[in-house]
């Protein structure tokens, strides 16, 4: 009788199981970058080399953007210039500024020197592993591109990725091959929790060459609305 009651609650601990622990616990934001056309570029270890005003005027905008509390979780992780210059020919990247020896066929688009900054922080406590974030500006501070982010947007996530693995519980939606996915609603300015199970990866190889997925429902972070997704109207992921 035990040993039937033992494999009896072995059972229930595994079903209960299933849905529970094995959700994706974090998520990550990859922002995009734009391509930059030009004749040479040089990866450098530290903001700090860059031009002093360039330095402080990309601190200040972007606290402008993130707010304080935000900037100061920024970790730098990459610092690129582009320039129509070679580099090396250079000690400093001040002496870039106002030189003129074009050495090929540079877009003539921006204003070289281009600086590209790539930054990280994450939410952790609402799921969000890495947050990506970049800014590309040219020797004159004018922005080529902005991030595309800012404090009210983060601030406004109030429905966490636990919210969403709850709702994933109570409609009994395996974690087998669940995705969750951070998206953004350019309309309402919020971030958007999309789920959905991956059914086939898709080869070249197989039957179909296309991934083929199954839509669950998505949540708005901001209200916790929760709008179902299928494949009919799989345009409302996002």
């Amino acid at each position: 009788m035990k040993k039937i009651l033992g494999m009896l609650f072995l059972t229930l601990t595994i079903s209960c199981n299933q849905f529970g622990n094995s959700y994706p616990k974090y998520v990550s934001i990859s922002e995009s970058y734009k391509p930059i056309e030009y004749c040479n570029s040089k990866e450098i270890d530290d903001l700090n080399d860059l031009p002093i005003k360039t330095q402080e005027f990309i601190k200040s905008h972007l606290i402008q953007k993130l707010g304080t509390h935000y900037f100061n979780e920024l970790k730098v992780t990459n610092v690129e210039v582009f320039s129509d210059i070679v580099l090396e020919h250079f000690e400093s990247l001040n002496d870039l500024v106002g030189k003129d020896n074009v050495t090929g066929n540079c877009s003539e688009d921006y204003d070289y020197p281009v600086y590209t900054i790539t930054y990280n922080f994450d939410l952790k406590e609402l799921g969000i592993q890495k947050i990506g974030l970049n800014l590309i500006l040219d020797k004159n501070n004018k922005i080529i591109k902005d991030i595309e982010h800012e404090k009210d947007e983060f601030e406004n996530i109030k429905y966490s990725i636990d919210s969403v693995q709850s709702q994933l519980k109570q409609q009994n939606i395996s974690h087998q091959n669940l995705k969750i996915y951070l998206g953004f609603d350019d309309e309402s300015k919020t971030f958007t929790w999309n789920t959905y199970t991956v059914i086939s990866e898709g080869s070249i190889a197989g039957p179909s060459c296309f991934p083929e997925y199954k839509y669950h429902f998505k949540m708005d972070s901001k209200t916790g609305k929760i709008t179902k997704i299928s494949n009919e109207n799989r345009g409302l992921f996002n």
